[in-house]
């Protein structure tokens, strides 16, 4: 197991651009996504303990979190259970990573009746953030 998530752990780190993809389950992230995250939380790799607070080693890196959540969850009332983009984002901060590119799908199970044009448009939205990237 500490291979493995060696493994993990040097790929994230030695990349000079990371892309995350996720679904909102449950208002948070899939069980898998978790287990990655903890696979390279690591203290003395990532973020470090400092007499003034936990550091974060990774730097600023290149990160894109693309989401979808069937809701809308980027405004009230549904904004409080949102927990899968700001937990990754906490997270990503804890590590020194402060500007990630974010793309969020959202809507698409609410109003079935405009799903085809929601999902058009956050691809469209991936494109050009792609092409920035």
């Amino acid at each position: 197991m500490a291979e493995l998530v060696g493994r993990y752990l040097d790929q994230f780190l030695a990349a000079d651009k990371v892309v995350m993809a996720f679904p909102m389950w449950n208002f948070t992230v899939p069980a898998p996504m978790i287990t990655y995250i903890s696979y390279l939380a690591q203290a003395g790799k990532t973020f470090k303990y400092t007499a003034e607070g936990p550091v974060g080693l990774v730097g600023d890196k290149k990160i894109a979190l693309l989401s979808a959540r069937g809701g809308i969850y980027s405004v009230a009332p549904a904004s409080s259970a949102e927990m899968a983009m700001n937990y990754v984002k906490n997270i990503l901060n804890w590590w020194g990573i402060q500007n990630p590119v974010e793309i969020i799908i959202e809507g698409h199970n609410q109003f079935p009746e405009k799903s085809a044009q929601i999902i058009a448009d956050g691809l469209e939205a991936t494109t050009k953030a792609a092409a920035q990237f």
